[in-house]
């Protein structure tokens, strides 16, 4: 070492650290993406299934009955 040259990584006190922390990041990334999309489509399937469960229901409710009103059925 001439005393020009910048310090390397290993005699500064920075170990094998930094050469992790783009894959950290990276996963963290990916993880939040995911989490993202997974909670996109659970509510998604959540409203389909109200939509599907509203459906036949309001047309049971909707179907005239025999005795035309005139009971408590």
């Amino acid at each position: 070492m001439t005393g020009t040259e910048p310090p390397c990584a290993a005699k500064i006190g920075v170990g094998p650290a930094v050469g992790a922390a783009p894959l950290l990041v990276t996963a963290g990334v990916l993880t939040g993406a995911g989490a993202a999309v997974l909670t996109n489509t659970l509510i998604a399937v959540a409203v389909v299934s109200v939509l599907a469960a509203a459906g036949p229901w309001w047309r049971h409710r909707r179907r005239a009955h025999a005795c035309r009103g005139t009971c408590s059925c």
